[in-house]
């Protein structure tokens, strides 16, 4: 059982309410793809759900409209599926159910409607050294600003024309808490902002703690603000709490999903780059799922930053090749590579093969730890020939064979007798 500062907040938390079951949910956004630091996140809520039997959900935050990209997110599903989670929804699901509670806000007078031009929003909102000035707007009626909220959802604005505002501290020091919008329309749609979002979606889906980085710490005061908000206006209790941890950093690599995305931008790279440490870039240099979820059982969950180094996760894919070399590992001898044309068997002193296609290939033979490698050999009457003499040996087993030789979406495993494929 893991033993750190979320799971015993958690106890303390049962220990007041003891009706109290446990919701975790994991709310990315479908903007890039899934890296080490993800899975960290989600492999502690999915051991949340196994140690208090409670409920593990996924929400594709999709309220930035232009960032969408479907294929990102059938991936994020089908990932997420692996873990078994309950179930799954998309947040502009709930868009409706936003706008509702956004209208009480507006006749509680706590919000109003803001038409400032962007670089006069700029200016009035100041920055961290100069404070922010009042909006002229901020003087608005109820029915003036309930009159141009439908206007917005009905699409007679363009892009950031016009927004929905709360009513905080404009003069803050903090400047995320100068009067923050909740509302504006992106690409002739009316979207929420991911802190408004985020909050209230789950104070309606009853989540007990949200589990999130130590970026988030800042939002906190908004999180709260925005579901004490919620439970004053519908009159009710029910508060869940936010529990931050450092990020996962690995040193000489960047999990940073903006600095990626850049790169993919400038076509530099591709999303399943193997020199990546995505998910997807992991998996298709040949290392499974399981090795990944035990360097992660290594890393530790705290608010102190600590770098890891990439040999952590080297020493893990030897580990568990070792316990399936106990479990006749080496018996699998045929199999064969499509992109790279690879002929993997069995060798004796004299055999053939069935003719594949015309030409040369590279031909590998395995012997407990060591890759034989022939690479030439002559074609005799529609049979491949080979000629035990000319062979190459790789001693070093583990920088060679797991990354290349392991995949099962880059060759087909084939049963047959020794000496034919």
């Amino acid at each position: 059982m893991i033993k750190n500062f979320i799971i015993k907040k958690i106890n303390k938390d049962i220990l007041k309410n003891l009706n109290y079951k446990i919701k975790t949910r994991f709310a990315p956004e479908p903007s890039g793809i899934l890296h080490l630091g993800h899975l960290k996140c989600i492999y502690i809520n999915k051991k949340i759900k196994n140690i208090y039997k409670g409920i593990f959900f996924l929400r594709i935050d999709d309220t930035n409209v232009s960032k969408k990209k479907l294929f990102f997110c059938k991936k994020i599903i089908d990932f997420l599926k692996k873990f078994k989670i309950d179930y799954y929804y998309y947040s502009s699901n709930k868009f409706k159910k936003l706008y509702i509670f956004s209208k009480k806000i507006i006749k509680y007078k706590k919000s109003y409607i803001d038409s400032q031009k962007i670089k006069v929003f700029k200016i009035n909102k100041g920055n961290y050294k100069i404070l922010g000035k009042k909006s002229i707007f901020i003087y608005r009626t109820t029915k003036e600003n309930l009159y141009l909220f439908k206007n917005m959802k009905n699409f007679k604005f363009n892009n950031y024309e016009i927004t929905l505002r709360i009513k905080l501290n404009y003069k803050s020091s903090f400047f995320f808490l100068r009067d923050p919008i909740i509302f504006r329309i992106i690409e002739k749609k009316l979207c929420p902002l991911y802190d408004f979002c985020n909050s209230i979606l789950d104070r309606m889906d009853k989540v007990t703690h949200s589990i999130c980085t130590k970026e988030f710490e800042n939002n906190k005061i908004l999180y709260n603000f925005y579901i004490k908000l919620y439970n004053k206006i519908n009159k009710k209790k029910f508060f869940p709490f936010q529990i931050e941890f450092s990020k996962l950093l690995i040193k000489n690599f960047n999990l940073s999903k903006r600095k990626i995305n850049k790169n993919i931008k400038k076509k530099k790279i591709k999303y399943n780059d193997v020199r990546l440490l995505t998910i997807e870039g992991l998996i298709k240099r040949g290392i499974k799922l399981r090795i990944l979820i035990n360097f992660i059982k290594k890393t530790d969950y705290s608010k102190k930053n600590s770098i890891y180094n990439i040999n952590i996760l080297k020493n893990e894919i030897k580990l568990y090749y070792k316990k399936i070399r106990k479990k006749n590992f080496y018996k699998k001898n045929f199999f064969i590579i499509k992109k790279k044309k690879i002929l993997c068997f069995l060798l004796k002193k004299k055999f053939f093969i069935k003719k594949k296609k015309k030409g040369f290939f590279k031909i590998i033979y395995i012997k407990k730890k060591s890759f034989i490698i022939y690479k030439n050999f002559k074609i005799k009457k529609k049979k491949y020939f080979i000629n035990i003499m000319k062979i190459k040996k790789i001693t070093n087993f583990y920088n060679l064979g797991i990354f290349k030789y392991f995949n099962k979406k880059f060759f087909e495993i084939i049963k047959n007798k020794p000496g034919f494929v």
